[in-house]
């Protein structure tokens, strides 16, 4: 991968593309991720209030005759709302959280459920991390939202047919066609941030010769800051982690901010009757990302990132039909991550292969997808580490009279080694067996299952039931990785999760309502816990004596790095169990969009630190109304949400519930959008459960696109 910034102008690059490659490129190929209809070729929609609710008209149809939850973002909603990120078009999804470390890092919960627990896809290929970035799952928001088609988000049972572990939920992301029919069109789009101090602007290229076509998309953006309240705090933050940063001779931050870059190249093309190739290549490097790690602003740990990249480039096969089955795809990813803590630091990465494929079968009453997965993962962190995975799945939904039926299973096999770093000295590493590059290779096999049931009770309402099980092998960072963090070794053992869900739904001309009740019950728990170690007792003795330190309350005189050495270890817990709530109810006619949604979690534990992933009830209602009989179709839209204290949000410095209420509002017509914003009109101190991060003071935004098209 490049070590610097892309050399050339987005114009330049797209011309080139266009006029050079063009006659030889080849049409995209449209993977279809859901279980259910074959792909349909639809014509180019405008955003207009009527495209808007013709789209989200058709997702509540499609959600309701689902006997388990997802919910889709489309490309309409992100381009009219000017949605700045893929986490943040989700934000509003019942069970879905959001917290901030920064602003880039935001992490996502579903259900309460984080890390290796959500599984993030990008056109049916799962984001490869391997716990490299500490997100989990994979960072999302490497993906260029510009490109983004629709965003689906599938809770509960279901995602277990797309990842073995995703007991809280799968986020897939389908972005756009290159088009294929023949012209030419191009837009840019500018963005400016007032909550994050961000500027950003994106260039895109598309154009198309008969059966052949190609897209460029490149975009630039620079953040110097994440406005939160409490802006003494947060310099104090910044002063406190820069001196411990000069000790340990790690860069010192400014700011809570990020620069980043991204190029996106689709180059797409149709043959013979019913076939299509796709090649996609991506690009996303990210600089001087801050974050804050801590309970609360004041003890937070200010760290910087001098450098993060994803390359990923794709070739995808498509065929319409393959003897009985329908809508073959198969696909071959290559991925490499980078993250480097300072310049001439080390850096880690991981590469990442990719070899999948899907096909379907759809008869009368019976909607059938199978597949088989492999993916080969190459860590070098500390240590050097591999995984391969090895996976063949089936999901089956069948629909007779009032009752619709699904199951699948999946069958699952990890295998798990380590190799001595070059240089490494292997008596030292002897001694450190189990994290040290000398571990014995481990494998396991196992299968996961959904089954699931849906009754109709009429035209208008259902019932729904279904049950799963998950597994989750440790990933190479949990199992193996040390530093800061220390990898549970051979003893760490997998994950396993039952779950349960029952819902209820409500569709008819204009509202669309859900509730559902979900449980789990989890052994072998895979959490972090810290470890803390005295280096300095004399001078933690004498600030006691001198009543500036109290261990009962945990104030240490802002001094806890001179006196202790902390370290975070993987570790099992065991008998974890989440259950929780969540209601939505939405009225939706051309002009009018009125919705509200409320949603809980509660994690029970003997432990105390799983406890801490409970979420107390969340309360989101907006209402949008779109001046349909004016051309330019502006929009208007205010926001509320409420978070109350129950359940009981444990966390340092306490927690208060809080509401804040923001507005935006835009216009759409033909070649321009354009979208503003006013978040947190009270100007509300708050601080997100679990969050080290107060919440952005009141701040705006504005968005403006402008869009050429011969066609």
């Amino acid at each position: 991968m490049s070590e610097c910034s892309f050399k050339y102008h987005p114009l330049s690059i797209g011309i080139a593309i266009l006029c050079g490659l063009l006659p030889t490129t080849l049409y995209a190929v449209d993977i279809q991720e859901s279980t259910n209809s074959p792909i349909v070729e639809l014509p180019e929609i405008k955003v207009t209030a009527q495209a808007v609710l013709n789209v989200e008209k058709q997702n509540q149809l499609e959600m309701f005759n689902k006997p388990y939850l997802k919910q889709l973002i489309s490309k309409e909603k992100i381009q009219q709302e000017g949605l700045s990120d893929v986490k943040e078009a989700i934000r509003d999804i019942p069970s879905v959280s959001i917290t901030e470390t920064g602003a880039f890092g935001k992490n996502v919960k579903i259900r309460g459920l984080s890390g290796q627990r959500v599984i993030n896809i990008v056109d049916g290929v799962k984001i490869a991390n391997q716990g490299l970035d500490h997100s989990g799952a994979g960072e999302i928001n490497m993906v260029d939202i510009q490109n983004v088609d629709t965003i689906e988000v599938v809770k509960g049972s279901p995602a277990v047919i797309y990842d073995p572990g995703a007991s809280g939920g799968v986020i897939m992301v389908k972005t756009q066609r290159v088009p294929l029919t023949s012209g030419f069109s191009a837009s840019q789009k500018l963005t400016f941030d007032e909550g994050y101090d961000k500027k950003s602007s994106t260039t895109s290229l598309d154009g198309g010769i008969e059966n052949f076509g190609a897209k460029i998309t490149y975009t630039n953006e620079s953040s110097n800051d994440y406005r939160v309240r409490g802006e003494a705090d947060k310099k104090y933050a910044i002063t406190k982690s820069n001196a411990l940063n000069e000790v340990n001779g790690s860069l010192s931050a400014k700011d809570l901010g990020y620069d980043a870059e991204s190029l996106s190249v689709k180059l797409s093309g149709e043959f013979a009757k019913d076939s299509r190739i796709d090649v996609d290549y991506d690009e996303w490097i990210g600089t001087d990302i801050a974050s804050a790690h801590g309970n609360t602003l004041q003890d937070a740990t200010v760290m910087l990132l001098q450098r993060k990249e994803r390359e990923s480039t794709s070739l995808t096969y498509h065929k319409e039909k393959l003897g009985i089955f329908d809508n073959f795809s198969l696909t071959y990813n290559q991925q490499s991550l980078l993250e480097r803590a300072k310049e001439d630091g080390y850096t880690e990465t991981l590469d990442s292969n990719t070899l999948s494929a899907q096909w379907f079968l759809t008869r009368q009453h019976l909607q059938a997808t199978f597949g088989v997965e492999a993916i080969w993962d190459k860590a070098e962190t500390a240590v050097y580490s591999e995984q391969d995975y090895y996976a063949g799945f089936a999901n089956l939904e069948y629909h007779f009279g009032r009752w619709t039926g699904f199951a699948g299973l999946r069958a699952n096999y990890w295998s798990t080694r380590q190799k001595l770093l070059s240089g490494t000295n292997a008596d030292v590493a002897a001694q450190l067996i189990g994290i040290s590059g000398i571990t014995p290779e481990k494998s396991s096999a196992e299968p996961t299952w959904a089954i699931g049931a849906q009754y109709h009770l009429n035209d208008k309402q259902n019932i729904s039931a279904n049950i799963s099980r998950t597994f989750r092998s440790p990933d190479l960072f949990e199992r193996y990785t040390f530093n800061s963090f220390t990898g549970g070794g051979l003893d760490l053992q997998p994950e396993q999760g039952h779950h349960a869900e029952v819902a209820w739904k409500y569709l008819d001309d204009i509202w669309a309502l859900h509730a559902s009740v979900f449980y789990s019950d989890f052994d072998q728990y895979i959490w972090t816990k810290t470890q803390r170690k005295i280096i300095d007792r004399d001078g933690l003795e004498y600030c006691i004596q001198m009543g500036q330190c109290n261990i009962s309350t945990g104030d240490f005189n802002n001094r806890e790095s001179d006196f202790f050495s902390d370290s975070v270890k993987y570790y099992n817990a065991h008998q974890v169990n989440n259950w929780g709530m969540e209601f939505s109810a939405q009225y939706l006619v051309e002009a009018h969009d009125f919705g509200v949604s409320a949603s809980f979690n509660k994690i029970n534990a003997n432990d105390p630190y799983v406890q801490a992933a409970a979420q107390p009830i969340n309360l989101n209602s907006h209402y949008k109304y779109t001046f349909t009989e004016i051309p330019l179709q502006p929009w208007i839209k205010g926001k509320l949400q409420t978070v109350f204290d129950e359940p009981h949000v444990v966390q340092k410095g306490g927690f208060e519930p809080y509401t804040i209420a923001s507005i935006f509002a835009g216009i759409n017509y033909q070649y321009i959008n354009l979208s503003t914003g006013i978040r947190n009109l009270g100007n509300t101190t708050y601080r997100a459960p679990y969050s080290g991060l107060n919440g952005l003071e009141r701040t705006y935004f504005i968005n403006a696109e402008f869009k050429w098209d011969s066609r």
